[in-house]
């Protein structure tokens, strides 16, 4: 099993991020615009901001976020290309977050595939498995080629009319 420092330089080989990053704890009170309860991190301008409640998680569930939300912060550059499902979905994979992996029948009939947003909780459990059937048909070195070049927006519009 890889250490989290080898799978930061992974993902950092992956998607040509070079970036020093920061990594900072604070409360919710001290972020300025409120987040929902479920938030325990999140990564902007090269800064990933862990949430205080996170510290009294299990060590490797710390690990996780930590490292979901530095993929956000690798993938950032590619957001605009990626459809969100996608943007959660391989941050999600990446990070070995697995326990969402469910039936994706099941899930896709509950969530309206076109209006897919924060709001909705489901929305990690549609991205985590769409992201893994995508990467057990055709590989996480294609699935990441086609995000850095633009091309998995075009062929995601195009497979979900």
């Amino acid at each position: 099993m890889k250490g989290i420092g080898d799978k930061i330089k992974h993902i950092r080989d992956m998607f040509d991020y070079r970036d020093s990053i920061n990594i900072t704890v604070t409360s919710q009170n001290e972020i300025k615009n409120p987040l929902p309860d479920w938030v325990v991190a999140f990564a902007y301008d090269n800064t990933i901001y862990i949430l205080d409640k996170l510290l009294d998680a299990p060590v490797h569930y710390q690990q996780e976020i930590i490292i979901h939300e530095f993929v956000h912060l690798a993938t950032e550059r590619y957001k605009k290309n990626m459809p969100l499902c996608l943007y959660e979905g391989v941050a999600m994979y990446l990070a070995d977050q697995k326990e969402k992996l469910v039936d994706i029948i099941e899930v896709s009939k509950q969530i309206d595939l076109n209006n897919v947003d924060y709001s909705n909780p489901l929305l990690y459990v549609y991205s985590f498995n769409i992201t893994y059937m995508l990467v057990q048909k055709y590989s996480l070195s294609i699935l990441v080629e086609l995000i850095k070049n633009g091309c998995i927006k075009k062929i995601y519009n195009y497979i979900s009319k």
